[in-house]
């Protein structure tokens, strides 16, 4: 059998009490401002009952609660206690894919604004409310399907899985979207509707600005190499912050600039440091920063498929555990690494997944590493719809 090798979370860099504070202030900050911009609900509790607490979050915990008119009616509250610069992007976003949530598996909005903490308490909290989805996520769903079964998943379910998560990147890039953190623990598996659904939306940016200068955010081990290098790159190449960019002209002016740099460093560095960038000068003169980010995304669902298929990490853990860690430091340590982590698994397997050669060829696909050649969602969905595919069967799991 394949034993997965479980996660765990880079361990915690030791702050000093006045970075602590000023991180505290700042939080409380936010969350004034949300308290103050968010429509408030004072009557939320009259029609909803708390049934349980369902899991916490970077920026809050997540509750199921029912309407007290109708039981069968149950949503999933994200009451928000560490309020970041990513929730307004969030509901935006979520607000943007509504009208199409339901038919392309999307995480559906609700509502969002400000209520009270409890039915007892008159202090008010931010919370986001979306549909409620029974399931585990497609990380969890993958380990135990290997813990149990020890074999590849069958292709009826790897096929239905892939489609739905497709049909969601492929609507949301059509409305020019880029989720930005596709991964396993952000595709839940819907147990009553049959369906993957994708979720968590607060990284994304729409249109060529918003995702030229918004910052780099994500899963370093799920990132393009397109990405990591906009994060780092620039440091390496002294660029001004994207946080000076505000339109799509200096964007323009600017991506320029990144490539005389580039091709100047050419005479000042080795030719290992030259070869990083110039994919990086390609990118920019072929591709728009949302088709980079958009590329990044189908990348990225290559990882997630490729571990729910073969039952392994994608990026050994000890890589990627290097690039969180790296993240604090940048430069020469997390450039080689992102190179390194980008050939193993590029190169690792020639057959992927032996049960299905079309999905086999489409893992692979995603996985290019270059990113003008890569599949968009758009032609990877045609691509496996056009070949039919089965229902998600009812394994016991």
């Amino acid at each position: 059998m394949s034993e997965r090798t479980e996660r765990t979370e880079a361990p915690a860099r030791a702050r000093s009490a006045p970075a602590v504070m000023a991180m505290r202030e700042a939080s409380l900050r936010r969350a004034s401002q949300l308290r103050t911009t968010w429509p408030a609900l004072p009557d939320f509790w009259r029609h909803y009952r708390l049934v349980t607490k369902l899991g916490s979050g970077s920026t809050g915990d997540v509750f199921l609660v029912r309407e007290k008119a109708n039981a069968q009616q149950r949503f999933a509250v994200k009451m928000i206690t560490d309020p970041n610069v990513y929730l307004d992007n969030e509901v935006t976003v979520l607000e943007a894919l509504a009208d199409g949530c339901s038919t392309h598996n999307l995480l559906c909005y609700v509502t969002h604004g400000t209520i009270p903490r409890s039915p007892e308490q008159r202090e008010t909290v931010p919370v986001i409310v979306t549909e409620y989805i029974e399931g585990v996520d497609l990380f969890v769903y993958g380990r135990q399907w290997w813990r149990l079964n020890d074999r590849q998943p069958p292709a009826s379910v790897v096929r239905r899985i892939l489609t739905d998560i497709l049909r969601a990147l492929q609507y949301s890039h059509s409305l020019g979207f880029a989720h930005r953190d596709v991964k396993g623990e952000n595709v839940v598996i819907d147990e009553a509707k049959n369906r993957a659904v994708l979720i968590d939306w607060a990284y994304a940016c729409r249109n060529e600005l918003q995702c030229g200068t918004r910052k780099y955010s994500g899963t370093p081990c799920y990132s393009s190499a397109a990405r990591l290098r906009r994060g780092i790159g620039r440091m390496d190449l002294e660029a001004p912050p994207l946080s000076a960019i505000d339109t799509l002209q200096a964007l323009q002016a600017d991506a320029e600039t990144i490539v005389q740099r580039i091709d100047s460093a050419a005479q000042l560095e080795s030719k290992d440091f030259y070869a990083y960038f110039i994919d990086w000068a390609d990118d920019l003169r072929t591709l728009t920063p949302l088709q980079v980010m958009q590329s990044g995304d189908m990348w990225s669902l290559g990882l997630t498929m490729y571990e729910f298929v073969t039952g392994e990490d994608a990026v050994p853990c000890a890589v990627a555990d290097a690039l969180r860690d790296a993240r604090a430091d940048r430069g020469t340590t997390l450039r080689a690494l992102e190179r390194f982590a980008h050939f193993y698994r590029a190169q690792r397997r020639e057959t992927i997944y032996s049960a299905d050669p079309l999905v086999d060829d489409l893992i692979h696909r995603l996985l290019t590493p270059f990113d003008a050649a890569r599949i968009t969602a758009a032609e990877a969905y045609v691509l496996l719809t056009q070949n039919g595919h089965g229902a998600i069967e009812q394994e016991t799991l």
